[in-house]
């Protein structure tokens, strides 16, 4: 029966759902508080952190099996050099 509390992608879905919560938030304020700088900065650590999040959740996908899309590949292989993560 779900959920299996023991089942390794429920921390990294959490994560990843965290993070995207957190930096819309952030964008929702920005487009209230365009010119605050400080809310800037957050929101672009915010973002770096829904990718740094997805590609845990994918590679936590691929260690149990899962064959990305090509797409996926490319995607994070440039997440990898963009935010300098460790290589997939």
């Amino acid at each position: 029966m779900y959920p299996n509390w023991d089942d390794p992608l429920l921390p990294l879905l959490a994560g990843y759902h965290a993070a995207v919560i957190r930096s819309d938030g952030l964008q929702a304020k920005l487009q209230v508080h365009a010119g605050d700088s400080d809310l800037l900065d957050r929101s672009l650590v915010a973002a770096e952190q829904v990718i740094e999040a997805r590609a845990a959740l994918y590679r936590g996908l691929m260690g149990l099996g899962w064959t990305p899309p090509p797409t996926v590949v490319d995607n994070l292989e440039h997440d990898v050099e963009l935010l300098h993560l460790p290589g997939i």
